[in-house]
């Protein structure tokens, strides 16, 4: 879900807000939530992002801005994989939106407890 809100100055701001729920016990799951103990899901993830963020052009991202996904990070599932995202100037400028990265599900292996 998208908000989107004006309170002055040269534009508004958007936040987004996804729910990943358990369908079976309507927990609402965290990124750890999806991986088996103990697995490094992270340091999967952050290498992901950072050679995406190699490949972007200059100026899309805050130059060595990025350094780890949060304990909380936020995120959705689609067929794809998992998404990624961050706040507008969490690590980019305002013209870059709302940072998107997509992680393919084949690289976290057996290693996931939701299959997507």
């Amino acid at each position: 879900m998208d908000v989107y809100y004006y309170t002055g100055g040269a534009h508004g701001m958007t936040e987004r807000y996804a729910y990943n729920i358990d369908n079976k016990t309507s927990k609402i799951l965290q990124l750890q939530d999806l991986f088996k103990k103990n697995y490094n899901y992270k340091e999967v993830i952050n290498n992901d992002i950072i050679e995406e963020m190699k490949e972007s052009p200059e100026g899309t991202y805050f130059p060595n801005e990025f350094k780890t996904i949060s304990d909380n990070q936020p995120f959705y599932l689609m067929d794809k994989g998992i998404i990624i995202y961050f706040g507008l100037y969490e690590i980019a400028p305002y013209a870059t939106g709302i940072p998107e990265f997509t992680i393919p599900a084949e690289l976290f292996k057996d290693n996931m407890i939701y299959k997507i």
